[in-house]
């Protein structure tokens, strides 16, 4: 009677062992997801697990796993492994028919693109004698700007370079962008003449419209570091110049565009306006990674704006001469140079354009 029993429960678990290695990962998902895809440095957010048995054979224990780049704090996220990587891992006990939803707080220290790309799935028989993998493709990301700075400095100097061509865009009219309706004057062409709003007041009434001309602004960041005594923090505060000007820039209706020397053949895109340009280039100035490598900036300079005020970024000053030039031929700009906090010596005589210094404490 005993032996039956033994035999009926080897019997039994042998059933259980083949069912479940047969059919553990069916209907079983994970799903990955920032609840935010952008973020600033100094910001929090927010990675929603999500994990569903649907199916009625359970899942006794069940293992997520998954890695995310070190720019990303995981001090108060549990079973988290730190190396080259932030490795997490979670374990769930699944019942038939179940979902479960974990939220994951992060910090957000670097600026840096992050993805996730795949996660597994790592499933235990009873007794832990066998366990099970499978990998799932993700599509999660996070872009993580840099951090805002105040730029009000250059900003004033900007609007003071693109007043001229601000007063000039009331001199030219686009016919297609209408604003309002006032009376008439000798000086206004009949073409502009609105009848059906003369004959209501009494009066002559013209339409006006607005400019077809907008203020533009090229920015140049030199994002190389390549001599003796790495200035990682000089590099990072370039880029965080470029994103707020792009920001505030963009913001007052000004077309920004950005040329930077990020990797073999560097980035160009042309000035525009309004905050799809502005998402652009910040996530480009987050994606940007020191392993990329950068090209010669004075190579870039070759690149001629087309009437817009230029903006050089750059904490190298051996490129002194390519920049006067290139300033020359502008007829003027500005000229971006952040220092170490407290090294305002030996600063470089350019007359071609103003000189912005900004001291920059490291760390």
């Amino acid at each position: 009677m005993i032996s039956i029993f033994i035999v009926g429960i080897l019997l039994v678990c042998g059933i259980w062992a083949w069912v479940f290695r047969r059919f553990w990962d069916k209907n079983v998902r994970l799903e990955l997801s920032f609840e935010n895809s952008e973020a600033y440095v100094g910001g929090q957010v927010i990675l929603t697990e999500r994990v569903e048995n649907r199916k009625r054979l359970p899942l006794p224990v069940l293992e997520a796993q998954f890695s995310l780049g070190t720019g990303l704090s995981a001090e108060r996220v549990e079973n988290t492994n730190v190396s080259d990587y932030i490795y997490k891992r979670d374990v769930f006990s699944m019942l038939s028919m179940q979902r479960i939803i974990r939220r994951l707080s992060f910090t957000c220290e670097k600026r840096g693109y992050y993805a996730i790309t795949e996660a597994e799935l790592v499933a235990h028989s009873l007794l832990f004698r066998e366990h099970y993998l499978r990998k799932l493709p993700q599509q999660t990301v996070l872009y993580v700007y840099p951090k805002p700075v105040n730029v009000q400095n250059i900003v004033k100097v900007s609007q003071r370079m693109l007043g001229e061509q601000q007063r000039e865009k009331y001199l030219c009219e686009d016919p297609f962008a209408f604003r309002s309706i006032r009376e008439y004057t000798p000086l206004d062409p009949q073409k502009t003449i609105n009848w059906k709003a003369s004959a209501k007041t009494g009066k002559m009434m013209v339409n006006t419209f607005d400019s077809s001309l907008r203020g533009k602004l090229m920015i140049y960041l030199d994002l190389s570091d390549d001599g003796i005594y790495q200035y990682d923090f000089l590099v990072e505060e370039s880029i965080s110049v470029a994103a707020s000007l792009t920001e505030q820039m963009t913001g007052n209706g000004v077309e920004v565009g950005i040329c930077m020397n990020s990797g073999a053949d560097g980035i160009v895109l042309a000035p525009s306006s309004g905050r799809m340009q502005a998402v652009k280039i910040l996530r480009r100035l987050a994606e940007y990674n020191k392993k990329q490598g950068t090209c010669m900036f004075s190579s870039l300079l070759l690149e001629e704006p087309n009437e817009a005020v230029c903006i050089v970024i750059s904490k190298n000053r051996g490129d002194l001469e390519q920049i006067g030039k290139f300033f020359g031929r502008q007829g003027g700009g500005i000229w971006v140079l952040p220092v170490p906090a407290g090294c305002r010596d030996n600063l470089p005589d350019i007359k071609e354009a103003d000189l912005v210094v900004r001291e920059v404490e490291n760390g």
